[in-house]
């Protein structure tokens, strides 16, 4: 907790709520969102669950296929703009599915390469960034605090998603992590803007 007093660990801690977040909305509401539409389609349910199915396959594959580019971009980069890539990737990718008429056409294709590429860049960005920050004394309680937030993460999403599915359809809780997605944005953009400032309070131990 007293890492947190600088602003890239206290970053890194909310990206690892959102990151896990972004993983846990695609386990728990990707497969059952299609799977309903298939089955509104007018497919039986085994049908409609292995077209799901072939879309979350697919942005698995493109997250691995992405994974090296992404490893070289970050090493490049400051670790926070990495992180704020990251973040617009991600959120760019779920609000893509707010624009398809049609989530079982052929644009999910599409939508599934953003979403598999912002979804590995979530985590590998706040990995790398908790990775840089952590002190070497404590590194350890620096980490465990870091894997509990995405702990927390996971449960919020599947609380806070499955509530927001009730209310406002299937498609839901994708809008809730893009706006998850858009805050960490924006606060990875204020520590760069005051490590400009005041880098002591920002920079690494």
């Amino acid at each position: 907790v007293r890492a947190a007093k600088k602003l890239r660990v206290a970053l890194a801690y909310i990206a690892a709520v959102v990151a896990r977040g972004d993983m846990a909305v695609l386990s728990a509401f990707f497969v059952l969102w299609l799977t309903q539409e298939g089955i509104a389609a007018g497919m039986d349910t085994g049908e409609a669950t292995r077209n799901a199915i072939k879309f979350y396959i697919f942005i698995q594959v493109f997250a691995l296929i992405w994974l090296p580019v992404l490893g070289y971009i970050l090493d490049r980069i400051d670790r926070v703009a990495g992180l704020a890539l990251a973040m617009i990737l991600a959120g760019g990718g779920y609000s893509t599915l707010f624009l398809l008429d049609d989530p079982l056409s052929s644009k999910m294709w599409f939508c599934a390469v953003l979403i598999g590429m912002g979804e590995i860049s979530a985590n590998l960005a706040s990995l790398t960034l908790i990775g840089s920050e952590a002190p070497v004394k404590g590194r350890g309680a620096v980490l465990g605090l870091f894997s509990l937030c995405g702990a927390i993460g996971i449960l919020l999403i599947a609380k806070g998603g499955g509530t927001l599915s009730i209310d406002y359809g299937p498609i839901a809780p994708f809008g809730l992590v893009a706006f998850m997605n858009l805050a960490v944005l924006i606060l990875a953009l204020i520590v760069l803007r005051i490590s400009r400032n005041d880098p002591a309070k920002v920079g690494s131990f």
